[in-house]
């Protein structure tokens, strides 16, 4: 805790903490974070300076919402503390940060890469495929053991898109086979043996505590790996943004790119690549020389 905090703050957050904790130890974890970088209750000049601070930090906007969150939950609980008209004036300021679009995150090769190797088999090879891949959460939570064959060449896997209905076939990338033998052999096994013969697994793929894994665990498991691995702005869509971004910049077509997704048209998948000047610098060069 700052050391330099005000004694009366230090005592409400410690109260605050404890509130927090009744309800969710993961919320309390996370505000407490942000509350503690304060020494004294904090007022719309000192948020916006914060706010200065974490984005010229390089932080996106959806962390520093995510930040305003914990900065509104004190003011709300404890507004005692707190001056009405002040109060009211940082709600505003915070709600025009809100108001803004946010940056689409998107994922590298290598924050990929790394949040495979921190994490088990399962959550291993749903990256995998919404990574190398370029699922959607819905996709990789209807797939089942039956949608996968193994070929001389290695695991090919069968996939209906839910919008075009067209039936895709797709060869597993290296990492992704070995992903999905880890957890198909073992993890899967053992999650199945947890639950005491108490339910079927319905030849789902994904599994979890409680059976079939719906979109919401999901997303949690991917977005607790992400944290983990260093990289707390992404999330599940940003590996397919980084799936068709990293198709671009290989130099594929958009129909390549298009067909990868599973959209029906171009123009749709063309929101999902995100290019830059460095992008465009080598292939400049290669045309004007």
């Amino acid at each position: 805790m700052n050391t330099d905090m005000n004694t009366e703050y230090e005592q409400v957050l410690r109260e605050a903490e404890q509130v927090l904790r009744v309800k969710a130890t993961s919320t309390a974890d996370r505000y407490m974070v942000v509350l503690k970088q304060f020494s004294d209750f904090p007022t719309r000049a000192v948020i916006i300076a914060k706010t200065n601070q974490w984005l010229e930090a390089g932080q996106k906007g959806t962390t520093v919402r995510q930040k305003h969150a914990a900065i509104r939950w004190l003011m709300k609980h404890y507004p005692r503390h707190f001056d009405p008209i002040d109060v009211q004036e940082s709600i505003n300021y915070m709600g025009e940060i809100k108001a803004q679009e946010p940056e689409q995150s998107v994922a590298t090769p290598e924050q990929a890469e790394k949040v495979i190797a921190v994490s088990d088999s399962r959550v291993s090879l749903l990256v995998a495929l919404l990574y190398y891949h370029g699922l959607r959460v819905s996709d990789v939570t209807k797939l089942k053991l039956s949608d996968f064959e193994r070929t001389e060449d290695g695991v090919v896997m069968g996939l209906r898109d839910k919008k075009t209905e067209k039936l895709h076939k797709y060869k597993l990338f290296s990492g992704a086979v070995d992903a999905f033998d880890r957890y198909v052999n073992y993890q899967r096994e053992d999650i199945i043996k947890s639950w005491g013969g108490n339910q079927e697994d319905g030849g789902y793929l994904f599994l979890g505590a409680k059976g079939h894994l719906q979109t919401r665990s999901v997303q949690r498991l991917v977005k607790n790996a992400c944290e983990k691995a260093g990289f707390p702005d992404l999330h599940c869509h940003s590996f397919r943004h980084g799936c068709a971004t990293a198709y671009a910049k290989a130099g594929a077509s958009a129909a390549t790119i298009k067909y990868a997704l599973g959209h029906k048209s171009i123009s749709s998948s063309m929101r999902y690549i995100h290019l830059n000047e460095d992008d465009l610098k080598p292939v400049t060069e290669e045309v004007f020389g």
